[in-house]
């Protein structure tokens, strides 16, 4: 797995509904981390979609279970068909988020406010790059995004209740990636349009809505940058600065990155999807002085919402009103005290987060440097070895000063030591190289240095507790 790659796994079942989220890899990006798809969307840029379609089963020929899987290859005409379908609802997928989008950049008359955001709000271009007879498996691409934006792999059985009753999931990370589980009635003509196939769960046969085209919709919201938007999902801290989810607990808010509506349907996109990509545009924005990204802007949603540099924050109705008015005096008017306060109090954060950093950088190298004296005064108190010089490691041994024993009348009547009483740590591998060279231990130096060398005690400014 590359090192950029961040598996974020995005069902499209939960609980009730939140408002919008940014994925993490778009709010906290990483060095070299590819962006989101809208980045294709706003640059007019294509989006290259790579699909493959693998058949498993769960049983061999004997009627045991046994796993396997197999590409569905160009030659099986049954690829050309799933092809077509999932192709023309991945194309209208896409153009649905911008579509929508538009739609209620119009319906709220401010498209004057809007006409950055707007102009980029380009058709989605997409680009198959494995259709036809001469298709290559996606494997065969660059992991990276230097050939594909995005990889599709839809996996069919006619076995398992996990593949009639819809399932994926998407992550982003060096490129984007859909993973689909599909019964083969889903894509078939009849089924598919009727969008409904009867199946059987638990023993018992239902009519289940076909969710290919509801499913993908979902999926390409993630690979747009939009999160899940289930209440009770965890969201990391440095995640939760681009979402709604902190300020409005809104679980009748309809999206089509939440829940399906009460009557089982999954939903077609809300303004809250909208204003999501909006939010997303703005976020990717190169245009870092334009007035209403800098200064704010009022929600086309949310009428006690705001937004300064793609942040939302909860205002008063008069403050909402206030955050309109400045948009339509193509903010020549004084900047409205709620930005203002907004922006003061986001600066005063983000300098006392700043300052806290420092200090945790300056403690960091405070106790790295008492580290780095613990080390040393450890090292010295081990010693070096007599041959090389070097710190003594656990694989050392240590070696005691010959001694000679003075004799009288055949009995041991006292030891001398010629060289002095010394033990002397060498490495066991120096002593070895020693041996086999012939060398002959130069005791007397070895235990005039020992002498003179006295492990510090007392290495100055170690805090309390510290010493070995």
């Amino acid at each position: 797995m590359k090192k950029y790659l961040f598996l974020l796994l995005f069902f499209l079942f939960g609980i009730p509904v939140c408002a919008w989220i940014f994925i993490p890899s778009v709010a906290n990006p990483k060095e070299n981390e590819v962006p989101a798809l809208i980045y294709n969307i706003m640059q007019d840029k294509p989006i290259r979609i790579c699909i493959d379609f693998i058949e498993t089963s769960s049983k061999n020929k004997d009627g045991g279970n046994k796993y396997s899987k197999k590409y569905i290859e160009p030659s099986d005409i049954r690829r050309n068909k799933y092809y077509d379908i999932m192709t023309s609802v991945i194309d209208a997928s896409f153009g649905k988020y911008t579509d929508n989008a538009k739609k209620y950049i119009e319906q709220s008359g401010r498209q004057e406010e809007f006409a950055d955001v707007y102009k980029q709000l380009h058709t989605p271009k997409t680009v198959y790059i494995n259709k036809g007879a001469g298709a290559k498996h996606c494997d065969s691409y660059p992991y990276d995004n230097s050939a594909v934006d995005l990889r599709i792999v839809a996996e069919t059985n006619n076995e398992l209740i996990r593949y009639q009753t819809g399932r994926a999931h998407a992550f982003s990370g060096s490129r984007s990636y859909i993973e689909l589980f599909f019964h083969p009635d889903w894509i078939d003509n009849s089924s598919f349009s009727a969008n409904k196939v009867l199946v059987n769960y638990a023993n018992e046969q239902k009519y289940k809505t076909i969710l290919l085209e509801p499913t993908l919709r979902h999926e390409i919201g993630h690979t747009l940058g939009l999160d899940d938007q289930y209440v009770g999902r965890s969201i990391d801290d440095e995640d939760k600065i681009h979402t709604l989810a902190n300020i409005l607990y809104l679980p009748s808010i309809p999206s089509v990155m939440g829940e399906r509506d009460k009557n089982n349907n999954v939903r077609e996109l809300t303004c809250d999807d909208a204003e999501g990509i909006i939010n997303l545009l703005d976020f990717y924005s190169k245009e870092d002085k334009t007035y209403r990204k800098n200064n704010g802007w009022a929600s086309l949603c949310h009428k006690d919402i705001i937004y300064i540099e793609a942040v939302p924050a909860k205002v008063s109705g008069t403050e909402y009103l206030e955050q309109l008015a400045y948009a339509k005096s193509n903010y020549q008017t004084e900047l409205p005290a709620a930005a203002q306060r907004i922006k003061n109090e986001r600066k005063a954060a983000a300098d006392a987060k700043e300052k806290a950093e420092e200090e945790e950088r300056l403690q960091r190298e405070e106790r790295a440097k008492i580290d780095e004296l613990k080390y040393r005064h450890k090292l010295d108190s081990l010693g070096r070895c007599a041959i090389c010089n070097e710190y003594i490691d656990n694989n050392s041994i240590i070696l005691h000063s010959p001694k000679k024993s003075i004799k009288q009348n055949g009995k041991t009547i006292r030891v001398e030591y010629p060289y002095g009483k010394c033990e002397i740590k060498v490495h066991k591998k120096c002593w070895e190289d020693f041996k086999a060279q012939g060398n002959k231990a130069p005791w007397q130096k070895w235990c005039n240095e020992q002498k003179q060398s006295v492990p510090a005690q007392n290495i100055g400014n170690l805090k309390q507790g510290l010493y070995f």
